[in-house]
């Protein structure tokens, strides 16, 4: 009976369940009732929503990856499937505190038979299970993993996604035996009525982060940031585009081909790199967006994946938001912490690789910079260069006069001329 609402009452339910994990995780795997183990998954997930410490401690349990086989496993109808979405919350609750878990590893065939399984499974547990392979693909070691276990047929698959749109069209809930099964988990507590499923808006409405991805795409469209972007993508889309942004220079199963190579076309479509930098610059002006979700230091990482892999000069409006990162390493920033500095360093070296290879970026860098009336950029840049190349070329870059100085920074640049010349 957690009060969600209630911080204290919240903290006294997380501290009650860091000494009862492992005999819940135990019951949730071993009851023989659906509803005993719904209870035990939903008591978890509520108490390790925002608590790092908890979500760690059930990942090194031992027995967490025998709750969520449970949880997952294949079911002979929709009824049977109603724990699915319970277990991919608490495994990607685990995988957003503790991504290079190997316990991942264990539970990773489960996610992707879920995602094979198409259109038999909701739409939002298919969005969950993309969202954990993503988080699993931001660390190094479950990166190469991710990529090494996914089918090839099920990336073409995700490729060919259209989105919740798309989705709501062609799968209607017409089929009277669904429509049954559907009714039956209602009854049971999880999910909404029927009526509301059928509902676009219930359906974002369900998942807030994909309301709140929603609103920043079209913000973005209205700024010019991303025109027409809120017409391309939605908040699953961008999981998916993220995920194969960084598994960009993984080899492609079955193919002689990176992934980022097979994955072009999906980015064109929609609008991917517009919305880095929506996504980046709402992350970075709004902890409730970033909590957990799309963080900064994510985002960044994956960009710095993408320049090193050649596709510097495919990015669009990330010049802004990754000025704003970088002035977080200013003397002005209020105490800035390690993981704000480390964004700050990672924005200069994505910066430095788009302006080297983009004229457009080159002036919105020396526009901004003259904009900038408390030179809070160049203060940053200067505290950086002692430790960080890149923030000392972005100096000369703004202190040289082109062409001349353009000409110098390109001397040294540590990336190709065929990465300027790549398009789509």
């Amino acid at each position: 009976m957690c009060n969600v609402r209630d911080r204290m009452a919240m903290r006294r339910c997380q501290a009650e369940m860091m000494s009862a994990v492992k005999p819940m995780l135990i019951l949730a795997a071993e009851a023989a009732g659906n509803e005993v183990r719904s209870h035990c998954l939903e008591a978890l997930i509520q108490t390790t929503d925002g608590n790092t410490e908890l979500a760690a401690l059930i990942g090194s349990s031992g027995v967490f990856d025998l709750t969520i086989a449970r949880a997952l496993k294949a079911a002979d109808d929709m009824a049977g499937a109603s724990s699915y979405m319970d277990g991919v919350l608490l495994e990607l609750l685990v995988a957003k505190a503790v991504p290079e878990a190997r316990v991942h590893m264990q539970i990773l065939p489960y996610v992707i038979r879920i995602l094979q399984e198409g259109v038999l499974v909701e739409y939002e547990i298919r969005q969950k299970c993309v969202e954990v392979l993503t988080h699993l693909s931001y660390t190094h070691h479950r990166c190469r993993d991710v990529a090494a276990i996914l089918p090839s047929q099920l990336l073409e698959s995700l490729l060919e996604e259209r989105g919740s749109k798309e989705e709501t069209k062609t799968h209607s809930m017409s089929d009277e035996q669904k429509r049954k099964s559907i009714s039956a988990m209602s009854d049971m507590g999880f999910m909404g009525n029927l009526d509301a499923i059928t509902d676009e808006k219930a359906r974002t409405a369900m998942n807030m982060m994909m309301k709140q991805f929603g609103d920043v795409v079209r913000l973005a469209s209205v700024q010019g940031g991303g025109s027409g972007l809120v017409d391309h993508m939605d908040g699953h889309l961008f999981y998916i585009g993220l995920l194969m942004a960084n598994l960009c220079d993984s080899p492609f199963p079955g193919t002689d081909r990176c992934f980022g190579s097979v994955a072009e076309p999906f980015w064109k479509r929609i609008m991917f790199f517009a919305g880095l930098g929506a996504c980046l610059r709402a992350a970075l002006q709004d902890a409730q967006f970033a909590d957990g979700d799309h963080e900064p230091l994510h985002i960044v990482s994956t960009c710095v994946k993408l320049v090193s892999a050649g596709y510097a000069g495919q990015f669009d409006g990330m010049v802004g938001p990754l000025v704003d990162a970088i002035k977080l390493y200013s003397s002005a920033a209020a105490r800035p912490a390690p993981k704000d500095l480390r964004i700050a360093r990672l924005s200069a070296v994505v910066l430095r690789a788009i302006t080297e290879v983009n004229k457009v970026a080159q002036s919105d860098l020396c526009i901004l910079a003259k904009e900038d009336d408390e030179s809070i950029l160049r203060d940053a840049l200067n505290a950086m260069a002692q430790e960080e190349p890149a923030a000392g070329d972005l100096l000369d870059l703004l202190s040289a006069s082109a062409p001349n100085g353009m000409e110098a920074l390109r001397a040294a640049s540590p990336f190709s001329d065929e990465s300027s010349n790549r398009g789509y």
